[in-house]
């Protein structure tokens, strides 16, 4: 869920998993930097979502992107992004599709539909909303056998692919792990799995 909270938030608990700049976390930075990369979708381009694009492309991760008025594309398709004809297109080009709109209203009306195509893929969402639709969400998601992590991006689209970003995650340990190396380039010291409760990144 995106949201301008300061970066500098607490927003940590006793159980987050934290990417930070100590010295055990560079080795698995080094390590991340290293994985093969991971296929990645973001289905929707407003200043964040064409911020998130830009930053999972310079990481090398091949990156899909939809949104409904295509000419904000223009600058990531130059970059090396894929523009998707549609929002199906982009879901089944990647494992990992990130969705980041208005509201979670929007969310829903673009996702739902296409639960069957979301099948056996992460879905990150991260929208602006509350605990209770965040869990409303997964309970969507975990019944049409689509893995899902619930996000709250704590940073402004300008820092975002940098170590003054931060991004908190929660929902599934395993899908967190597996699209790490993805999930780091949009906060390379930040990267936060706070637990399996999907409403915990909106607390």
């Amino acid at each position: 869920m995106s949201t301008s909270r300061p970066s500098t938030a607490n927003a940590t608990t006793a159980n987050a998993t934290t990417t930070t700049a100590t010295a055990p976390e560079a080795q698995e930075d080094r390590e991340a930097q290293q994985a093969p990369p991971t296929s990645v979708s973001v289905l929707g381009l407003g200043l964040m979502g064409q911020a998130l694009a830009a930053a999972l492309v310079g990481a090398g991760h091949t990156t899909t992107v939809w949104n409904r008025s295509p000419d904000k594309a223009a600058d990531l398709v130059t970059e090396g992004a894929t523009l998707a004809a549609t929002a199906r297109d982009a879901v089944v080009a990647s494992d990992v599709v990130i969705v980041c709109v208005t509201e979670y209203d929007a969310v829903r009306a673009l996702v739902e539909p296409l639960a069957d195509a979301l099948r056996g893929r992460l879905l990150v969402n991260l929208t602006s909303g509350s605990s209770a639709q965040a869990r409303a969400f997964a309970a969507w998601a975990t019944k049409h056998g689509v893995d899902y992590l619930d996000g709250a991006i704590m940073a402004i689209p300008p820092v975002i692919g940098t170590p003054h970003a931060f991004v908190l995650y929660a929902g599934q340990r395993a899908a967190y792990e597996a699209a790490e190396p993805a999930l780091r380039a949009l906060a390379t010291a930040g990267t936060t799995h706070l637990g399996t409760d999907h409403g915990l990144s909106s607390l």
